[in-house]
């Protein structure tokens, strides 16, 4: 893209004429040929009589990219490249039907991104993104995670071998709400005050499991599904989900972690946002029962409720695949008997519920790496993940992406294997259903630890999930089904309730038999 030195005197309406501007850069350009562009800004060339031509300063730099259209050649934009005060580009796609109607929209988003432009000038930023006609195309997508052989970030897309040699881009669609998968600090920095506690915690390790295995997900074929930390409210459980959720992003003042008190709207939102991500939900104790039972099916199975559009059409349901974390002093199950719901088997087997405290002393952590007592550690780690995030996840991604076939074909194993060795032969489904939850975990984490981003010995991650998956089986109960059970709870506790009165009439019947 040609970009010219303007001459300093020619900003805020000063004019210069065509000699006092360096030549046109060869056709075809991506903006307009009446304007230019400078380092400082764009200009506008205007007639000033006599054969010559002004250049007046219209508005700050605004570069125009590409064309965008979604994978079915519809929905065409522009792709844009804004520079803020502070000397920070942003890149955002602008729907060319906003060009249509009022300037008002697109010009709010242009200037929330730093854009510096009188009012004077809102016509020619119209007439700018009217005229532009870049050559080259690029697919625009509403969502992070994988499209294709691509895993898309906010900032960054990271492709396979093949889509690299391809040339494939992506434009992601600008939505509202803070971008979740910011980055602060080294991958190093997050190694040392974060990765380094997780050595020995069976809890944290799972959860910084559950942020490596989301991307595999699809690639592995493994369906969506969360995992709730239960307990007090001082048993560590938002440690130990801000700790998962500083592989992945952070900023903000709740960091990567969201809360349970949301919209079915918002909630869909969300989803969306973390596609092929891990999605962390803090204090189940927020929603109320009908809405959690319905969300945690909605969840795991990856799909949105059907709606109606205004003309009565159906709306395209919306879909995603996450991995998702919660936190609650109660479980899904006591949450949803408290609201007067039946907890069924099916979603005990999509969240699947696990006590924070490891019975150790120490609340959350197995082990304290010196620090007197799991609060201080506690506090410590609280710190850190304030201080350093989001760089384990792309560590991650740039390994994996660099050959995703051998990569896949590693987790497999290392899932199937896990299957066969820690889920008892004679489990219900539903126990091996929830096992192959825990082998994607330790797949996911085995996989990190190999490309270097965990900095734990090799077998860590299957060790501490074999351990939390033997701890939900003591917490529920057994292996066999959870109808079977619970069948079996009610009839104990219907003997129970019942021993004194049918042993009185039995011993009544007995007596009038032999009189």
């Amino acid at each position: 893209m040609s970009e010219s030195k303007l001459p300093q005197n020619s900003r805020a309406g000063n004019q210069q004429t065509e000699a006092d501007m360096p030549p046109e850069a060869p056709q075809p350009l991506p903006w307009p040929s009446s304007f230019r562009i400078g380092t400082d800004g764009v200009y506008i060339c205007e007639d000033a009589g006599n054969g010559t031509y002004s250049y007046n300063y219209v508005f700050s730099p605004l570069h125009i990219l590409a064309r965008t259209c979604d994978g079915q050649g519809k929905n065409w934009g522009l792709l844009v490249k804004v520079q803020a005060p502070n000397g920070q580009w942003h890149e955002l796609v602008i729907p060319v039907s906003m060009l249509a109607g009022s300037t008002t929209v697109f010009r709010e988003l242009l200037m929330s991104l730093g854009l510096r432009i009188a009012s004077a000038n809102y016509k020619y930023l119209l007439a700018y993104l009217s005229g532009a006609n870049p050559q080259q195309i690029v697919r625009s997508v509403d969502r992070v995670g994988w499209h294709g052989g691509c895993f898309l970030l906010p900032e960054k897309c990271y492709p396979s071998q093949s889509e690299a040699q391809q040339g494939g881009k992506f434009a992601l669609l600008c939505s509202e709400g803070v971008n979740p998968f910011q980055c602060r600090g080294t991958l190093h920095q997050w190694q040392e005050h974060i990765g380094r506690y997780l050595a020995g915690n069976s809890r944290l390790i799972l959860g910084v499991c559950a942020a490596f295995a989301a991307p595999l997900l699809k690639p592995c074929g493994v369906e969506g599904a969360g995992i709730g930390f239960e307990g007090d409210s001082s048993a560590g459980k938002t440690t130990a989900l801000q700790v998962a959720g500083s592989v992945c992003g952070g900023g903000g003042q709740n960091g990567y972690i969201h809360r349970w008190r949301l919209t079915d709207n918002a909630l869909e939102s969300l989803a969306v946002m973390h596609n092929d991500n891990l999605l962390i939900l803090d204090e189940l104790g927020q929603s109320d029962a009908r809405t959690a039972a319905e969300s945690v099916y909605m969840l795991a199975n990856g799909q949105g409720k059907a709606r109606a559009q205004k003309d009565g059409s159906a709306r395209v349901i919306t879909e995603w695949r996450v991995l998702f974390l919660s936190s609650g002093e109660m479980g899904l199950e006591q949450k949803l008997k408290e609201g007067g719901h039946r907890h069924m088997a099916g979603q005990g087997v999509r969240m699947v519920g696990i006590r924070a405290d490891v019975g150790k002393g120490h609340k959350l952590f197995d082990e304290l790496h010196g620090y007197p007592d799991g609060k201080t550690l506690a506090d410590a780690l609280k710190l850190a993940v304030s201080q350093y995030y989001g760089t384990p996840l792309r560590g991650f991604l740039e390994h994996f992406t660099a050959n995703i076939a051998e990569n896949t074909k590693a987790a497999r194993a290392v899932l199937e294997a896990f299957e066969q060795r820690v889920c008892p032969p004679e489990a219900d489904g539903q126990v091996k259903r929830v096992c192959r939850l825990f082998a994607l975990l330790t797949a996911g984490g085995e996989l990190a630890i190999r490309f270097g981003v965990l900095p734990l010995a090799p077998q860590s991650a299957w060790e501490a999930n074999a351990r939390c998956f033997q701890d939900w089986i003591t917490l529920r109960g057994g292996l066999e089904a959870a109808e079977a059970r619970d069948a079996a709870c009610r009839l104990r506790a219907f003997i129970s309730a019942n021993r004194m009165s049918r042993t009185a009439h039995a011993a009544q019947n007995r007596a009038l038999l032999y009189h």
